[in-house]
């Protein structure tokens, strides 16, 4: 299905719109979203950005302890820059939650951010949820068009699960950005090189597609050092790069896919791992060993969370697949419709980008832009439903992938029901005038 071409004032006009229509939303939303303890350590250690400014890479606070080991500082970086801007300094700053107490025991021991703390801390978590529905309804816009851009803008804007989830004080927004950032950058990477192995030019000539890949690995990187489940993208990356240059650049001979493949996901890792070991000192002693560190730490931490949560942990196969069906597909989505409705209209959605991935393959015409997008998110989704614990915010990527899919399917329904329908009516007629 070929996308809707807009001329560029139009283009300009109905985005301006989207972003300030998002804008307003999600800021609108912060003070409805019910405070959730984690945010308070979010905000405890925003402190880490004075401390960067401040303290060399050698500090005690740089050393290993659960703050550098439980995430990286990306998320405590942005909420320490949008306090400050906003007024607030370190002195002002709450102690961390304890689990363990009450909320009336927390708020005694200034556990709890103040409500002007708390609404400066989220600022910056509504405007990226409101830059990431933007980006994500440009790249539908431009692969499927605008009634499928439409609908997905209202289904981001209804949404009280993202209104909730992406204007906390927490990673999940800042992540969920960056990872569409990349996704974006990646889009535009495949794009150049399409454009370059159609052309057949010389191979020096596919440097800007090798920058936009390099962007893609930094937007990537910050992800993962926004919350470093983001990581996980890059592998997703790396196979989207394997299989548009293995199974679908036929123009190319062996030798140079391979080469290319080599150049491409050399300077896709890099462009990944050196933002995420820059931006936090505390990987500076010895980066590998340290990333290993907090990956064991995540693992260790998960096991606290289900020792500590039992009435959270999702037991038995039997138990996950309702639930989460519910869940995903009903409770966290706008409206509240019918798990199955979406369900069937998200599979819709995928097919259709399926076989738009097929068709191109064989046309060259229209590359499916919003498939990019979906596979970047993809491996974080599976590991949503793999989660032992039924937290709400690890399904973020899940609902993602049905909030892209559902309203192409959508879309797609509303433009073949018509042709559809008329062919129904027309067999009508000529079985009546049979008989």
């Amino acid at each position: 299905m070929h996308s809707k071409k807009i001329s560029s004032p139009y283009l300009h006009i109905i985005s301006g719109l989207v972003l300030i229509l998002l804008l307003f939303t999600y800021i609108r939303a912060i003070p409805n979203s019910p405070f959730f303890g984690d945010e308070s350590h979010w905000i405890h250690t925003s402190v880490y950005w004075e401390i960067l400014l401040e303290q060399p890479s050698t500090s005690p606070f740089w050393s290993e302890n659960y703050w550098t080991l439980t995430q990286p500082p990306v998320t405590r970086y942005i909420i320490g820059i949008a306090r400050n801007i906003q007024g607030f300094n370190s002195e002002q700053l709450n102690n961390p939650w304890e689990f363990s107490q009450s909320f009336e025991e927390n708020a005694a021991n200034n556990n709890m951010p103040s409500q002007d703390l708390l609404f400066a801390s989220r600022v910056p978590m509504a405007i990226l949820a409101a830059l990431t529905g933007w980006v994500i309804f440009l790249i539908i816009l431009n692969g499927y068009g605008i009634l499928a851009a439409v609908l997905f803008v209202l289904l981001y804007a209804f949404n009280d699960y993202l209104k909730i989830t992406l204007v906390r004080a927490m990673g999940e927004s800042p992540m969920l950005f960056f990872l569409t950032l990349s996704s974006f950058f990646l889009i535009l990477a495949i794009r150049e090189f399409i454009v370059w192995s159609k052309n057949e030019t010389p191979d020096r000539k596919a440097i800007k597609s090798y920058f936009l890949f390099s962007l893609s690995g930094i937007a990537c990187g910050l992800a993962g050092a926004s919350k470093i489940n983001g990581l996980m993208a890059g592998a997703s990356i790396a196979l989207i790069v394997f299989a548009l240059l293995f199974f679908f650049s036929p123009s190319l001979n062996k030798n140079l896919k391979i080469k290319m493949s080599v150049r491409i996901i050399f300077i896709f890792a890099c462009s990944v791992i050196l933002p995420f070991i820059l931006i936090n000192p505390f990987l500076y002693a010895s980066p590998l060993s340290r990333i290993g560190l907090m990956a064991k730490f995540r693992l260790y931490e998960m096991g606290v969370q289900i020792a500590g949560f039992p009435d959270m942990h999702i037991n038995t196969l039997s138990e996950r697949v309702p639930l989460l069906f519910a869940e995903v597909f009903s409770q966290y989505m706008p409206f509240h419709l019918p798990a199955i409705l979406y369900f069937l209209l998200v599979g819709i959605g995928a097919i259709n980008l399926i076989n738009r991935l097929l068709d191109w393959n064989k046309s060259r015409q229209n590359f499916p832009t919003e498939l990019v997008l979906v596979l970047v998110l993809l491996p974080l989704a599976l590991a949503g439903y793999a989660t032992p614990l039924n937290w709400d915010r690890y399904f973020l990527s899940s609902v993602m992938l049905n909030m892209i899919c559902a309203p192409i399917g959508i879309a797609y329904l509303l433009k073949t029901l018509p042709g559809i329908l008329n062919k129904i009516n027309s067999r009508r007629k000529q079985s009546l005038a049979r008989h």
